[in-house]
């Protein structure tokens, strides 16, 4: 028995650890809309995909594109 609780705890560890360091795409979604300019109410996190109006699906591509300079010419 003591081992397998050894072997379950390092894991629960591990797992902890090794998720903690990645940035969570969604929040990072929904900070770059409301940097962008969106109300923070209008913005909507459904089965882990960000919607912005009830209809718009927004990528985290397109989120980090919106807060663009726009130097381009």
């Amino acid at each position: 028995m003591f081992p397998r609780s050894v072997v379950l705890a390092a894991g629960c560890i591990a797992l902890t650890f090794g998720c903690s360091g990645q940035p969570d795409e969604t929040q990072e979604i929904v900070g770059n809309l409301v940097k962008a300019g969106f109300p923070a109410n209008d913005i909507m996190i459904v089965d882990g995909k960000v919607y912005v109006g009830r209809d718009a699906e927004v990528s985290l591509a397109a989120s980090r594109e919106m807060l663009g300079t726009g130097d381009t010419t």
